[in-house]
């Protein structure tokens, strides 16, 4: 039987890939890009300004592009107003692509403890997880409309973890079930695919060794021994 503790080296490419098998294409009818499109468009992360009071300061160095975070009636209503272009960022909302740091604490404290993989928030393995995401896109999309939205970004900072973490595994049962799935339409069958983990988790004790070795007792990252 696979084990969390085994495949923790494979769990972030089977999280993403398991899910289901190759679907057969259907064709997408072709949409006229809108007028904001005919060049090329900076759209601006609003860091440290704010849109409308800052409209003057925009347009002193050229810019009429901005974006808006998820729905935002306020900047909804003048973007409808001034004709300016924008992205909608986090369309899906936070929380579920890329993980807040409230959702990651709790597992990174138990992570520590146990030095087990553990269940991701909001795994992506989970229907209501898609559901509620798809839910919030509609939403997103919803409140858009009469505007020039030229972009949606689900989320930025987009994984299955935050950033690199242990957390970028999934070990909920939905997760490992999906993976398992994976593994064995890859080597297929369930004793293959076990030789195949057996065999990667012999040769990543074998690489630590040798990289443990290799480093002069007492050196850092980004420091020479």
């Amino acid at each position: 039987m696979l084990r969390p503790k085994s495949i923790i080296g494979f769990m972030l490419l089977g999280s993403i890939l398991a899910g289901s098998g190759v679907r057969a294409l259907e064709p997408v009818p072709t949409v006229p890009p809108p007028k904001s499109w005919e060049n090329f468009v900076v759209l601006v992360w609003q860091f440290q300004t704010e849109l409308p009071r800052d409209k003057a300061l925009y347009e002193s160095v050229n810019l009429k592009g901005f974006h808006i975070d998820y729905v935002d009636p306020r900047l909804q209503t003048f973007a409808k107003e001034s004709g300016w272009p924008y992205y909608v960022d986090h369309a899906a909302r936070k929380g579920y692509l890329h993980l807040r740091d409230k959702d990651v604490d709790p597992i990174m404290a138990q992570f520590k403890k146990s030095k087990q993989a553990l269940p991701r928030p909001n795994s992506l393995a989970d229907p209501k997880t898609v559901e509620t995401m798809k839910a919030n896109l509609k939403a997103s999309i919803g409140a858009a409309k009469g505007g020039a939205a030229v972009a949606y970004a689900y989320d930025d900072e987009i994984s299955t973890g935050s950033f690199a973490s242990p957390v970028e595994t999934d070990a909920g049962p939905q997760g490992l079930a999906y993976y398992r799935k994976y593994l064995k339409e890859l080597y297929g069958g369930d004793r293959q695919a076990e030789r195949a983990v057996r065999n990667f988790a012999r040769k990543l004790r074998r690489d630590r060794g040798a990289i443990v070795r290799a480093v002069p007792e007492g050196a850092s990252a980004g420091r020479p021994g």
